[in-house]
C-alpha cells in the first residue's frame, strides 16, 4: 500500500526495508537492484512535500546503512566500512542510542575486515558513549566484538577486553564471529 501510494521518501523507505530483507535471505541481485531503487527514490525526497511524519528519519544514513548491510551479506565487509564510517559521522549526538549501535556495527565489521585496532578504538568509543543506556542490542554486539578481539590475542585486543569487562560487558560465549 504505502510503496504504491507513497511519494518519494515512503518509497525510498520501503525499498531500503525490502532491500535489507533481500540480502539477509540472500537474495543479493534483488537486493542490489532495490537499493538503487531507493537512492534514485531518495535523490527524489527532498521535493516531496506530503511526506508522512514518521520519514523523518529517512536520510542518507539509512541509505548508507543499507548499503553496508548489502556489501557484509554479499561477504565484502572492507567495502562496507566507509558506508558505516558515513552513517556514524550523519547520525551526530541528537540521536545517541542510534550513532552507538552504529557504531558498534562499525566496530564487528571491522573486526571482520581484520582491522582489529581500529575495531577495538570504535567498540570502547561506542561503549563510552552508551553509559546510561539500556539495550540488548548494543550489549549483543560489544560482545560479539569482545569475542572476537579474545580470539585474537594481541595486546591492544586483551586491553580492549579488560576495558569491557571493567564496563560491565563480557565477551560472548562461544566461537567469535
Amino acid at each position: 500500500m504505502a510503496q504504491a501510494h507513497g511519494g518519494p521518501k515512503v518509497r525510498s523507505v520501503v525499498a531500503l526495508r525490502l532491500a535489507r530483507a533481500l540480502s539477509s535471505a540472500g537474495d543479493h541481485a534483488a537486493a542490489r537492484r532495490t537499493l538503487s531503487l531507493a537512492l534514485t527514490w531518495h535523490d527524489r525526497s527532498d521535493r516531496d512535500t506530503d511526506a508522512p511524519r514518521w520519514t523523518a528519519f529517512a536520510g542518507q544514513v539509512e541509505v548508507d546503512y543499507a548499503t553496508a548491510a548489502w556489501h557484509v551479506e554479499t561477504g565484502r565487509p572492507v567495502h562496507a566500512i566507509p558506508f558505516l564510517r558515513s552513517a556514524v559521522n550523519q547520525l551526530g549526538p541528537t540521536y545517541g542510542r542510534n550513532a552507538a549501535l552504529y557504531r558498534t556495527r562499525l566496530a564487528e565489521v571491522l573486526m571482520k575486515a581484520g582491522e582489529v585496532e581500529e575495531a577495538c578504538t570504535e567498540a570502547i568509543a561506542s561503549a563510552d558513549a552508551a553509559q546510561g543506556m539500556t539495550s540488548a542490542r548494543l550489549v549483543e554486539r560489544l560482545r560479539t566484538v569482545a569475542a572476537s578481539a579474545e580470539h585474537i590475542g594481541t595486546a591492544s585486543a586483551r586491553s580492549f577486553v579488560a576495558r569491557l569487562r571493567e564496563m560491565g560487558v563480557t565477551a560472548k560465549k562461544g566461537k567469535a564471529t
